[in-house]
């Protein structure tokens, strides 16, 4: 896989046009390089036969010196191996995981054009070799010749570095005349140069034997800034002996600044990626990572280091099936693509859908090739939720609306119904209460009329309790007197009551009663409930119809069913039937009453732990109620104590009392009530000043309002604890909004008694009773 990278890094040069030989084994290099010498060899340490070191050796063995340059490549920066790499002649030592297409291309492009340069070097020592051999032979001016035919500035120095011989393409490249080259020193051209001692040291290495090759910059007698790369050789004379030096520049400057540039745009590039605050990352054309930043790591739950080398697949499996068409089309077209959303899953957090908002932008060569994919990736995973949850909060919203104008709606045709169902029996006492008074009617008649102004008179009564019911439900102060009872006897006694109705309809009422064990209950709402129920069939059911009441025992539990064959129910109504405001005119299209007995029926079923439900075939085909109710021995119930009755006359004499309301008639009434029982009250109509007169007073217990404006009634019981922590001042809390969630509360904080509002003063008194003198 290292060898496609750095092949594919290679391809991308624009210098040359590379032709890239590849090779498993030393064996199989060696003969490569027999046959067709390369330009440049990309040589890794660790090889499966032998390392890099030994094959070099075996290389220069084979093919001389005129080994072409060598580029070692390493896992890890090894320094002991780095030196002998040197000293063995590579041209370069990189470190794998520092290589990027960049520095690989202009590592092997300089390795390529210092090896041709060391071979013109070679050429002109050959040939300056030759001119000495040959000197007895050929004229000066011939030798000259050769050396002036040489592009780059050629220098014959003596061992003290003074110039001899400068060809005429160093004195243009250095913009020397004739009298300025005259006995000038090396050295000298250099002294406005940082790089003269490195300079100096090369020359004496040369003259030591060593050919020495350097870097350095130094400006032309203008002063323009020039960068070169001299290579000093010794010249030999016959006995071996250095007897000169050869110094040969290139100019380089413009390779410099293109390698700044470059390297400019690396640092660039760099503080992108490191700085950017939304996934970066490149992938080659076999969408591998070649560079990826640290936000997109952290985004896909891996390191960078884990990223780079491994292709999309492998590290993101399902977005990479999601985005291959993507991929495929920015290779193919050269066309980015912007703000393609992205849905999927990451090793970051396995199983969670998350969103992003992706570009694709083509990387292309010179040539037009493209080379890979720039990706950037925005994390939008927060917004589509907010959206969704926006969404949803306005469907709720919408949802809300929509059943409150339809609970507005119900109330206003409720408050209707209430209003006709009161108007008909007073029409009829009005009625004939005023016929009754103008005329003498016989005995029959008035018989007749004093029973419609009692049908009309138990109408209203049962109505108003009906509505005391509700009202009692719904402030949760309907009462209940459990006790055993045998269910039959109840239900018997409900049919009893019904049957002059039914007898009025000529309905036929049927009950198939079996004697079951007793149950614990209230004997007058069990009655209630099944007097609703068999009162709301007789109500439905046309005349000569059938009403049916069953009672029976099923797996431990007693089952009631009143069955009917009256209209039905339409299956739209049937999930309401139950709702206090959801009246059965709006089923039968008739004027048949409020319909509260069905939601009176169905919370007193509740109350006694039992269940109740409706059923119907339809419009016109009956309906079935049943009730579930649990049995003594399966369930017991436990019965709620009585609050005992106060009979003493001030039965509160000698406590003393502190009540807090901010409502001035509540707390006078509640003052003359525990007044009037014989206490010592003190009122305030706030916090603040119950914690004054609490400062002042040693009161025995605290009655205080909930719901008061700046210290309510939980912070005040939360205030006296933490200031008075010695004191045990007793608490009962009062409060208009009770419920069972602030109940809970308040006995939890500190309030040894919870009553809502209003109360019975004989609560209140025994209640007081109860906490100073439980005995």
């Amino acid at each position: 896989m290292d060898r496609t990278i750095y092949r594919s890094y290679l391809q991308q040069e624009t210098s040359f046009a590379y032709t890239v030989w590849e090779a498993e084994s030393t064996e199989t290099a060696l003969r490569l390089c027999r046959s067709q010498p390369p330009d440049s060899i990309v040589l890794d340490y660790l090889l499966p036969d032998r390392n890099g070191l030994e094959f070099l050796s075996s290389l220069k063995s084979s093919i001389g010196e005129n080994c072409p340059p060598v580029i070692m490549l390493n896992e890890q920066g090894n320094e002991a191996i780095a030196i002998q790499a040197f000293k063995a002649g590579v041209e370069d030592y990189l470190i794998k995981e520092e290589i990027t297409s960049e520095s690989l291309r202009y590592i092997t492009r300089t390795a390529i054009e210092n090896f041709r340069l060391r071979q013109e070097l070679r050429q002109s020592e050959e040939c300056y070799r030759a001119v000495t051999e040959q000197s007895l032979r050929q004229s000066e001016d011939f030798n000259r010749q050769i050396l002036e035919t040489l592009p780059n500035c050629v220098k014959v120095l003596d061992l003290e570095g003074n110039i001899k011989y400068i060809n005429p393409a160093g004195k243009r490249l250095l913009d020397l005349d004739d009298q300025s080259c005259q006995n000038a020193n090396l050295i000298d051209h250099w002294q406005a140069s940082s790089d003269q001692q490195r300079l100096q040291q090369a020359i004496d290495e040369a003259i030591a034997g060593t050919s020495i090759t350097f870097q350095g910059s130094c400006p032309t007698r203008n002063g323009t800034p020039k960068w070169w790369e001299i290579i000093i050789t010794p010249i030999f004379n016959a006995k071996r002996q250095v007897a000169g030096l050869l110094s040969v520049s290139r100019d380089i400057t413009d390779h410099k600044q293109i390698e700044a540039s470059f390297q400019q745009q690396l640092a660039q590039i760099e503080a992108i990626y490191t700085t950017a605050p939304v996934g970066l990352c490149f992938l080659d054309r076999e969408r591998r990572f070649v560079q990826i930043n640290e936000r997109l790591a952290e985004i896909n739950g891996l390191s960078v280091s884990e990223h780079i080398g491994r292709t999309v697949e492998e590290i993101l499996p399902e977005l990479a099936e999601i985005q291959e068409p993507i991929f495929e089309q920015v290779l193919q077209t050269g066309m980015p693509m912007i703000n393609v959303d992205v849905r999927g899953t990451t090793p970051a957090q396995p199983g969670v859908e998350r969103y992003w908002l992706a570009n694709y932008y083509p990387l292309k060569a010179a040539n037009g090739q493209s080379l890979g994919i720039n990706i950037t990736v925005q994390e939008i995973t927060d917004r589509i939720q907010a959206d969704r949850e926006r969404e949803q909060i306005l469907a709720d919203t919408q949802a809300t609306r929509i059943a409150a104008e339809e609970a507005n709606r119900s109330k206003d045709e409720f408050v209707a119904v209430i209003a006709h169902e009161l108007r008909s029996p007073i029409n009829s006492v009005a009625g004939w209460a005023q016929l009754l008074r103008m005329r003498k009617f016989d005995q029959a008649t008035v018989d007749r009329a004093l029973e419609a102004i009692e049908r009309g008179t138990q109408t209203q009564v049962q109505l108003i309790e009906d509505l005391l019911d509700i009202s009692r439900m719904a402030c949760g102060t309907l009462r209940l007197t459990f006790a055993p009872l045998n269910l039959t006897t109840v239900i018997q006694a409900a049919i009893n009551l019904v049957s002059p109705m039914a007898d009025a309809k000529q309905i036929e009422l049927e009950s198939q009663l079996t004697a079951i064990a007793q149950i614990y209950g209230d004997l007058n709402r069990l009655q209630q409930i099944a007097v609703n129920l068999l009162t709301n069939a007789i109500k439905f059911t046309p005349e000569q119809g059938r009403v049916t009441i069953i009672i029976e025992l099923v797996a431990q539990q007693v089952r009631i069913q009143v069955k009917d064959s009256g209209k039905g129910i339409n299956p739209e109504f049937l999930p309401q039937i139950f709702e206090q405001f959801r009246q059965g005119q709006k089923n039968s299209g008739s004027k048949d009453g409020l319909g509260l007995g069905l939601a009176i029926a169905k919370n007193l079923v509740e109350l006694h732990h039992g269940t109740i439900t409706a059923e119907s075939p339809g419009l016109g085909q009956g309906a079935t109620f049943t009730v579930w109710l649990p049995l003594h021995e399966s369930q017991p119930v436990v019965i709620p104590a009585e609050i005992p009755t106060v009979t003493d006359e001030n039965p509160l004499a000698g406590i003393r009392i502190l009540a807090i309301d901010d409502e001035p008639d509540s707390l006078e009434l509640l003052r003359f009530i525990l007044d009037n029982a014989g206490a010592e009250v003190q009122t305030a109509s706030n916090g603040a000043i119950a914690l004054d007169l609490i400062s002042q007073f040693d009161f025995e217990l605290l009655v205080s309002d909930i719901a008061m404006p700046d210290i309510n009634g939980h912070e005040l019981i939360q205030q006296i604890q933490t200031l008075y922590p010695e004191r045990k001042i007793r608490a009962i809390a009062l409060t208009a909004y009770a419920s069972s969630s602030d109940r809970d509360y308040s006995l939890r904080i500190g309030f040894e008694k919870y009553f809502s509002k209003p109360i019975d003063p004989e609560v209140l008194i025994t209640a007081v009773v109860n906490l100073i003198h439980p005995s």
